[in-house]
């Protein structure tokens, strides 16, 4: 067996903001809600999807001093590609999107397309799509 690796082309960083939510009486705790960000690829190969989620946290006995939860998921994409994103949460305590950082702004869909090539050869960078949501 061979083993063959590629380097990513492409990254999806999902940021996650926390929130401190009570459940009773002196029953508060920290958590970050579920977030989802999914593409439609399109290149001269076809079109798939990909997927980057992260599954949120719960820390019952903490209400202070929460950071910023991440997940950042890597592909190996065509040069040239065509994607389009949307993102969602959910989860128990659900969220709500904020916005797009890095190659796209703004909190509605996001389209783009990966940079080409130098002399048939791919450029040499990582592409990287943030995501940033809010625990509620």
């Amino acid at each position: 067996m061979t083993a063959s690796f590629h380097k990513p082309s492409f990254a999806i960083d999902i940021y996650v903001n926390p929130a401190v939510r009570c459940a009773g009486i002196n029953a508060c705790g920290m958590y970050w809600a579920a977030a989802t960000v999914t593409g439609s690829v399109t290149s001269g190969q076809g079109t798939a999807t990909i997927s980057c989620a992260y599954a949120g946290d719960e820390h019952p006995s903490q209400t202070t001093g929460g950071t910023q939860a991440s997940m950042r998921c890597l592909y190996d994409l065509p040069p040239s590609a065509t994607m389009t994103f949307t993102q969602t949460t959910g989860g128990y305590f659900g969220g709500t999107f904020d916005n797009w950082t890095n190659v796209c702004s703004g909190s509605t869909t996001c389209t783009l397309v990966l940079p080409g090539t130098i002399n048939g050869a791919p450029l040499g960078t990582l592409t990287i799509l943030g995501a940033v949501f809010d625990s509620q």
